[in-house]
C-alpha cells in the first residue's frame, strides 16, 4: 500500500491501513459483517480525504473497486463459511452487506423498467444481475437462504 502514497502522505498508513485490514472479517470470531464492510468504505473514504482518490472516480470506485471487494468477501463467506457478525435476523437485509443495497438502489432510480416488484422475477435476477449491484444483492440472498424470501428479508420487496 505504500508504493501509491506520495512521501508526504505515509506517515498516514498508521491510521488508514487498520480501516483497510479491518474490512476483511475477523480473524479469531472467524466472521464478517457490515462493520467489516463500513471499515472498507471508510478506508476508501480517507483516500479520498487525502486526495488519492478525486471525485471524477467516485463511479468507477463503487462500480469496480467496491463491486470486486463485495464479490471477494461473497466468496470468502461461502469457502470459509464465515458468520454473520452482529447479524440481526430478521431486522436486516442481508447479514452480511448493506452498502451495495445503497449504492444498487441508486441504479435504479427512475428505471424505465425495473420496478422493485421486479426481485421476484428469476428471469430479470440472472439476466441483469451482473449489471445491477442491487439485483445482484437480492440475487445473493436467495441463494444463500432459504424459504420465503418476505420471512428471511422483510425489508425488500
Amino acid at each position: 500500500m505504500l508504493q501509491f502514497l506520495p512521501d508526504n502522505l505515509k506517515s498516514s498508513m498508521v491510521e488508514i491501513v487498520p480501516y483497510f485490514t479491518d474490512s476483511f472479517g475477523n480473524s479469531s470470531r472467524i466472521d464478517y459483517g457490515t462493520g467489516h464492510e463500513t471499515n472498507f468504505a471508510a478506508w476508501l473514504y480517507c483516500l479520498a480525504r487525502m486526495g488519492i482518490i478525486e471525485e471524477v472516480d467516485y463511479q468507477a470506485i463503487v462500480s469496480r473497486v467496491f463491486v470486486k471487494y463485495v464479490e471477494l468477501m461473497r466468496k470468502l463467506q461461502s469457502v470459509y463459511n464465515l458468520e454473520p457478525a452482529g447479524s440481526h435476523g430478521v431486522w436486516g437485509l442481508d447479514d452480511y452487506h448493506f452498502l451495495p443495497f445503497i449504492f444498487g438502489s441508486s441504479q435504479l432510480i427512475d428505471h424505465k423498467y425495473m420496478k422493485p416488484k421486479s426481485i421476484h422475477n428469476e428471469d430479470i435476477l440472472e439476466n441483469f444481475s451482473n449489471e445491477y449491484m442491487y439485483l445482484s444483492c437480492i440475487l445473493s440472498i436467495k441463494k444463500v437462504k432459504k424459504g420465503l424470501f418476505a420471512e428471511h428479508s422483510p425489508f425488500v420487496g
